[in-house]
């Protein structure tokens, strides 16, 4: 019997009206029925068999069924593994980095809109976006993908609207005209071009040559199968609606070099034209060319084509994966004001033709400009009484590894640094670098705080822009080790004064100071490594070592490194991005994380146990480095038979605050940072 009518589908066939049958879908036109399995809607047609991933279906299937009894960080682990040795921190980008994301400030995303991510793979994009949608639809031709994106969901985003939709093969996507308003595709319309290569593949050598051979002509072509597709994206969109595109640019200044191309694996086989990397492309791997990326006046001509005719671009380095800077290029970046590049080479890769990738954001051309990006920038600009929406200028777009955006701008006048967090990690860290920024001003240690504002579900935090240069890029040039240790010292004694309210001084290593800096972390590392013989040596080792102890208690950094600090023209030092500080830490940690870090820059190979390796050798005890901790320690009243135990403690701290991001995902870098460090503490 015949239940209500489906609303938010239509037949992917002849677009008939669906009908819901108990756990199918049935078209009331030509009779097609769709299973439901599980909370998945098959859409597929031929096509059933495809299966896109980089592990066998039979450890996919053991991975799905593992999520929710492992935690999530060993799931990704486990799914590594099965990937095998081949590029682990590209797999983890893909499957975990929020960050790679940050071009989601340029949509216009509300509760009240919808969002369909067609090619959604492992579900990292459609989870980051899904809380700043209403209604989402997760799509994908391989369904045990979207098996794991479902499982994914129910950790994530268990307060989210979502529907998944195995399918994309058809001759129509399964909505009805003018229903979606955002339409995501990142690294997907290049693979849309592709289409069937089943003639390429069966019948006579001479019958596949010949398909080959005619690979860019008729409706068949790459670009015609795109151009369909792109015109049935528009057909789903609603009149205001937005598309965004994450696609490798084909003039990409690393393919005139050595990269071959992303999707062929063939050197300069996207510069040539096409009907030439078709015949390099059957003489090199017998397969056709299919996968065309363009230019910008190409993707121009492609979704003019397919009736968008307003684009936005926006400039991705490394790409659209391993995101590190924006640069935005057209409408977008009205208030963008980038500075110059000094040398030819810079101008080149920045240049918006030879840019790696781009973000590509396609609408009508009378939709209102109401982006996420805007409406923060506006936020902020009347709280700083600029009064005048958009009296703000961009200048760089840069997305760190900690998961944050940060913008430097000039907003009502004054040079700022606004600072947009991706996940929930990178949220809490930015509040803690409020919480000490507000509670160290007026020691002319660092920049003022101004503003915080949220907008669409992200949060922008505002603080004044330090003028100078970072110490990590003068180190090399003509500053001197005493004139750096001075001034670093100088530094902490402005962070922790005789005369500052908010210096402990010397204090028992117990109690509750005790919990935060020792346990606290310990029990986090746990939680992901769930190694019972590691846990237990460490607690011991801390308890042994420096629980009891008499140690300076006051406020720490968290991460003073050769990263964080400042030169200003006046030739004093300041410190920035206090993520991991504390208002009641351990400040001598600061000294040896700097002395750490100022190790490893001038020494590119070296890793943590090296670092550590040397700060605890004997010979350490005859230089300047060691002369400038041994002052620290006096100050603090600290016996210097603690060095190695702090140094130890030090590494703790660093591992803890890296531990939220990459690094739980990342098996390689924790034997690295983690258990190789701790065979040598043994």
């Amino acid at each position: 019997m015949k239940n209500e009518i489906s609303s938010d589908f239509i037949c992917v066939k002849c677009q008939g009206r669906l009908f819901r049958l108990e756990q199918k879908l049935q078209c009331s036109s030509c009779m097609s029925e769709f299973i439901i399995d599980d909370g998945i809607i098959d859409f597929r047609g031929n096509r059933q068999g495809y299966y896109f991933n980089p592990i066998s279906a039979t450890n996919m299937d053991t991975l799905i069924n593992q999520i929710g009894v492992d935690n999530w960080s060993q799931t990704v682990r486990s799914f590594i593994k099965c990937v095998g040795p081949k590029s682990p921190d590209s797999w983890i980008d893909n499957l975990v980095v929020d960050s790679r994301y940050a071009w989601k400030i340029f949509l216009d995303s509300d509760k009240s809109k919808s969002l369909l991510d067609i090619g959604c793979g492992l579900g990292n994009l459609v989870s980051n976006l899904a809380p700043h949608f209403g209604k989402v639809y997760a799509m994908d031709l391989t369904y045990k993908r979207l098996q794991f994106t479902q499982k994914r969901s129910l950790i994530f985003n268990a307060s989210d609207d979502f529907s998944f939709i195995a399918g994309g093969d058809q001759k129509y996507l399964p909505f009805p005209d003018r229903s979606i308003d955002c339409v995501t595709l990142s690294g997907v319309l290049e693979w849309v071009g592709e289409g069937d290569t089943a003639p390429y593949n069966s019948g006579n050598k001479f019958r596949r040559l010949w398909h080959m051979l005619a690979n860019n002509f008729g409706e068949s072509s790459p670009r015609s199968i795109q151009i369909a597709f792109l015109k049935e994206i528009r057909r789903v969109l609603k009149e205001d609606g937005q598309l965004f595109v994450g696609i490798e640019n084909r003039l990409n200044y690393e393919y005139f070099v050595s990269r071959p191309d992303h999707h062929s694996n063939l050197k300069y086989g996207s510069l040539m034209p096409r009907f030439m990397a078709n015949l390099y492309s059957i003489f090199v791997k017998h397969q056709p060319y299919r996968t065309f990326t363009y230019s910008i006046p190409g993707y121009r001509k492609l979704f003019a084509e397919a009736g968008f005719d307003s684009l936005e671009f926006i400039g991705l380095f490394d790409g659209y994966s391993f995101l590190r800077k924006m640069l935005p290029f057209t409408k977008i970046g009205k208030i963008w004001q980038p500075s110059k590049e000094k040398y030819l080479k810079e101008k080149i890769f920045s240049n918006k033709y030879f840019v790696p990738a781009y973000g590509i954001v396609a609408s009508s051309s009378n939709r209102k400009r109401t982006s996420v990006h805007d409406k923060i920038f506006n936020a902020i600009t009347q709280k700083m009484g600029g009064g005048i929406s958009q009296n703000f200028i961009t200048k760089s777009y840069i997305v760190t590894d900690k998961e944050k955006l940060i913008i430097n701008c000039n907003i009502a006048a004054k040079d700022v640094v606004v600072k947009i967090p991706l996940n929930e990690a990178s949220l809490l860290a930015q509040k803690k670098n409020k919480e000490l920024l507000i509670k160290v001003s007026g020691l002319s240690v660092s920049p003022d705080f101004i503003c915080q504002v949220e907008e669409r579900g992200l949060q922008g935090f505002v603080e004044e822009e330090v003028k100078g240069d970072i110490i990590s890029a003068l180190i090399r040039s003509n500053i001197s080790h005493k004139n750096l240790y001075q001034g670093i010292g100088e530094l902490l004694g402005k962070l922790n004064s005789p005369e500052s309210v908010m210096l402990k001084g010397k204090t028992e290593f117990s109690g509750d100071i005790y919990k935060r800096v020792v346990e606290y972390p310990l029990k986090d590392l746990f939680v992901e490594l769930k190694d019972k013989s590691l846990n237990d040596y460490l607690y011991e080792y801390f308890s042994d070592n420096l629980k009891g102890k008499y140690v300076g208690s006051g406020i720490y950094h968290g991460d003073l490194s050769v990263s964080n600090i400042m030169m200003t023209p006046d030739g004093s030092y300041q410190l920035i991005d206090w993520e991991g500080g504390m208002e009641n830490g351990i400040p001598v940690l600061d000294a040896i994380n700097f002395i750490g870090s100022y190790y490893r820059h001038t020494n590119a190979q070296a890793g943590m146990n090296d670092t550590i390796n040397v700060l605890t050798n004997d010979n350490f005890k005859e230089s300047e480095e060691w002369n400038f901790l041994v002052e620290q320690y006096r100050y603090w009243g600290i016996d210097l038979n603690l060095h190695k135990s702090l140094v130890y403690l030090n590494w703790l701290s660093n591992v803890s605050h890296l531990l939220p991001f990459s690094l739980r995902f990342n098996e390689k870098n924790i034997n690295n940072l983690i258990y190789d460090v701790v065979a040598e503490m043994r």
